[in-house]
């Protein structure tokens, strides 16, 4: 998960590469992220399921950019696509 957060905050991500302050815009989006997958999986979460929130992230899913992003609100908005494509959902 370092290696997450070192490639949003360095502007390394496609996430972050045209931000102006990459290190800033990076901690919120680290910050964000890991949080989302901490509700949707627990703290053990994987690479993979990782991958899925970030998924959702480029697919303005939820805006991941706020600092005041509601947590729950977007792991529930994860959980609701997965559960639109016949899936079982997380929560």
């Amino acid at each position: 998960m370092d290696t997450l957060r070192g490639n949003l905050e360095s502007g390394a991500s496609y996430l972050t590469q045209h931000c102006d302050d990459s290190q800033a815009v990076g901690a919120i989006l680290a910050d964000n992220i890991e949080a989302i997958a901490s509700m949707l999986f627990g703290e053990g979460y994987t690479d993979e399921e990782l991958e899925i929130v970030i998924d959702h992230v480029s697919k303005c899913t939820f805006n991941a950019y706020d600092q005041d992003c509601d947590i729950a609100a977007a792991a529930a908005a994860i959980n609701q696509c997965a559960l639109n494509q016949g899936g079982t959902g997380w929560m």
